[in-house]
């Protein structure tokens, strides 16, 4: 049997505003899912240049119904 999909990375870009790098970001998720680490982001998914952040897990990750 297979085994769900966890996510292990999420992106978060400001629909409206340019990202202020000097605002840190919160990201809280259980410790199980394993250790995350945010980066910023320059240019978004579309290649546009706004600022986001990448989040990144080294462990299980989230199951998806749990992103939101």
């Amino acid at each position: 049997m297979l085994s769900p999909s966890r996510v292990t990375e999420i992106q978060i870009f400001p629909e409206d505003r340019q990202l202020d790098p000097n605002v840190v970001a919160e990201f809280e998720a259980e410790p199980e899912t394993g250790n995350w680490v945010s980066v910023l982001v320059p240019i978004d998914p579309l290649g546009r240049p706004r600022g986001g952040v990448r989040y990144v897990s080294d462990g299980l990750g989230l199951m998806p119904e749990a992103v939101y």
